[in-house]
């Protein structure tokens, strides 16, 4: 066009195509393929009570609004009056939830305890704590076996 490099209607077609490939790119490729869930800061949702297995709402950024909302899920239908509207933060053990939202969940499904290996235990201390003491060759047959698990921290 200015510089010579095609006429008016190639320039336009080519725009064409920028915009159409952009708006399938960051519109409609994201809605119907990409199923990751991108994590926001989002006052005010976190009302919401918090359920692990049983979440009967979601919350979505409604793009075009610019807005989030707080909807029910297709198979919770209607929430009845004085049932708490829950979400699902993921599974998360209830170290991430406290220190990520501040709470704990009573009986949380996805909760861990790492537990140090069983050669690091103060078994002397556990002893006399409960007045037995462990049988003679038991901790080698567990060592032969492999379950007495492995320190973490180096000695070194």
């Amino acid at each position: 066009v200015g510089l010579g490099l095609g006429s008016l209607e190639q320039a336009a077609n080519g725009a064409g195509v920028v915009v159409s490939a952009t708006i399938l790119k960051d519109f409609v490729w994201p809605k119907l393929f990409d199923k990751k869930k991108v994590y926001v800061i989002c006052p005010v949702i976190d009302m919401a009570n918090h359920n692990s297995l049983q979440a009967n709402a979601q919350v979505s950024l409604e793009y075009f609004a610019n807005a989030y909302s707080l909807a029910t899920s297709k198979s919770a239908g209607v929430i009845p009056q004085g049932q708490a509207v829950e979400i699902s933060y993921g599974a998360r053990s209830n170290d991430q939830l406290l220190q990520y939202y501040g709470f704990v969940e009573a009986d949380n499904p996805h909760d861990v305890y790492l537990m140090p290996a069983l050669r690091d235990w103060p078994l002397e201390a556990m002893e006399q704590a409960s007045g037995r003491t462990v049988e003679a060759g038991r901790l080698e047959k567990l060592a032969r076996a492999g379950l007495l698990g492995s320190s973490i921290v180096s000695t070194d």
